[in-house]
């Protein structure tokens, strides 16, 4: 009788190790799969922000905001406390309203200005904007030029030709 209860148990261990080792490959396997698309979401997240800073930066740096590197662990915390990318608005009683921008993905810095320089960024980025949108219609406008030349020409004096 010892003999059987030793027999079912050492059956029992063996199908326990055997769902462990499957469930421990498993996850190895899960984790094999999904680390490469995590890393590919990530890369295309890190293109948007270096995309993003580096149209962004230079019409901040024309229109006059002053660049500032986060080059001690103080200014590294202040660029932490700012939302990436974004123009952010705060007020100084010293200085008044003063305009912070943070990028942390490209240049690890920070751009501040005042409400003239804000202006004038939004005016270059209006001009921009604006400039983009002149190329992307001449470009489609090409475009459909291009295909009317391949169109079939139609004679309008030919009797099959009712209008």
């Amino acid at each position: 009788m010892h003999a059987r209860i030793l027999q079912v148990r050492v059956r029992s261990e063996s199908r326990l190790l055997a769902a462990v080792s499957f469930l421990i490959v498993a996850v190895a396997l899960v984790a094999a799969i999904a680390q490469p698309g995590c890393g590919l979401w990530q890369e295309n997240v890190s293109a948007e922000h270096h995309d993003t800073a580096e149209q962004i930066e230079p019409m901040l740096e024309q229109a006059g905001f002053e660049r500032l590197p986060a080059d001690t662990a103080a200014k590294r915390s202040e660029l932490a406390s700012l939302e990436p990318l974004k123009l952010i608005r705060t007020h100084d009683p010293k200085r008044g309203t003063l305009y912070w921008y943070a990028d942390p993905y490209v240049c690890g810095c920070m751009y501040a200005g005042n409400e003239a320089a804000r202006q004038r960024y939004h005016e270059i980025r209006q001009t921009q904007q604006a400039t983009n949108q002149m190329k992307a219609e001449k470009v489609l406008n090409t475009e459909a030029w291009d295909q009317v030349g391949e169109a079939p020409e139609i004679n309008m004096f030919n009797p099959v030709f009712s209008p």
